[in-house]
Parts: structure tokens; sequence; C-alpha cells
């Protein structure tokens, strides 16, 4: 899980996505490494986007690099 400041909470799948996308998998090899669709990543990636407040890519990356991750087993 992702561990996200104030009342902004990502869901499990959304935290994994960003996870991976951190890691610095691409939304392509996220599907695959998932078992998902394509679509489904970038809806996941997306929305845990504008639930953070970030537009693009470069934003979330800096994001991503200033928060924690723990583990959600």
């Amino acid at each position: 899980m992702l561990v996200v400041t104030g009342d902004k909470r990502l869901s499990p799948k959304e935290s994994e996505v960003l996870r991976l996308f951190a890691e610095g998998f691409l939304v392509t090899e996220i599907a695959k490494k998932l078992n998902r669709s394509i679509k489904t990543i970038s809806s996941q990636k997306k929305s845990a986007m504008m639930k953070l407040g970030v537009e693009n890519d470069i934003a979330l990356l800096n994001y991503l690099s200033s928060v924690t991750f723990k583990s959600g087993r």
C-alpha cells in the first residue's frame, strides 16, 4: 500500500501500479506482469494521478520519490 498523507487514499491496485511504475516499468509491462489489460493499468494510473493531484508522469515520479511504499501483505 502506498502511504499518502491527507484524505487522498489509493486503492491497493492503484498503489501496486504506481509501485511498479516507480520501479521503472512501462504501462505495457505492468499490464503483462499483473495479467491485466493495458487500458485497465492506464485507468488505474490515471485515477491515482488525479487523487494525488499530479498532471504528468514527471510530476508523478517526483511525488513517488518522496513517499514510502508499505507492503499490504
